[in-house]
């Protein structure tokens, strides 16, 4: 399993970073590895001061401060996460009877929140105007990734994904913080549902 610590994720740091849970001794000694510019940490053997490459890696580690920052953060991650959840069933609740297309989840799920993902017919509209209003409306997975010149379409079976591009057409992520106030989520919802009506 792997968290992100990226700015704006449940679990945000100041900077970019990340952690790897796993039971398996050696998924982990290869991450921290890769982690570790590929230095081997074992200096059964080596001389004192060399060390040891053995695979090729990054310089990845989490630092210090970020390190710090978590840690004042996570006691208070259990709250954040309900206070996300909060919002997000305030935004289900609301958009209800609308053209908005929100998440189902099953009645087991717990989901941690980065942001509340719907689909909303003209979106572009509905996205510029919540902007204008002061609502803080992101687009995320559009376009789709296998677009993106990085892949150059050598995704496999990736030419055309129709329904891929149909959905992304309509994606819109809702602010879903902690910190809204009920205020705030009536606000998000007014705004959004005056567009939808239209």
């Amino acid at each position: 399993t792997v968290f992100s610590f990226a700015p704006f994720k449940p679990l945000g740091s100041v900077g970019n970073g990340a952690m790897v849970v796993t039971p398996h001794d050696d998924i982990a000694r290869r991450l921290r590895l890769l982690a570790g510019y590929g230095h081997d940490p074992d200096t059964n053997g080596i001389p004192a001061g060399h060390q040891r490459y053995v695979d090729e890696g990054y310089n990845a580690p989490l630092d210090g401060l970020e390190a710090a920052l978590l840690a004042v953060k996570l006691p208070h991650l259990a709250a954040w996460t309900e206070a996300r959840r909060r919002v997000a069933q305030v935004y289900h609740d609301g958009l209800r009877d609308t053209a908005a297309r929100c998440p189902r989840f099953r009645p087991e799920s717990k989901p941690t929140f980065r942001s509340y993902t719907i689909q909303v017919p003209r979106r572009d509209e509905i996205y510029a105007h919540l902007r204008r209003a002061g609502v803080e409306v992101v687009l995320h997975y559009t376009p789709p990734i296998y677009r993106h010149p990085v892949y150059g379409g050598q995704l496999l079976n990736s030419h055309a994904l129709p329904v891929t591009d149909r959905l992304a057409e309509g994606l819109i992520c809702l602010p879903v913080t902690p910190e809204l106030t009920d205020d705030d989520t009536a606000y998000v919802l007014a705004e959004l549902r005056a567009q939808l009506d239209l």
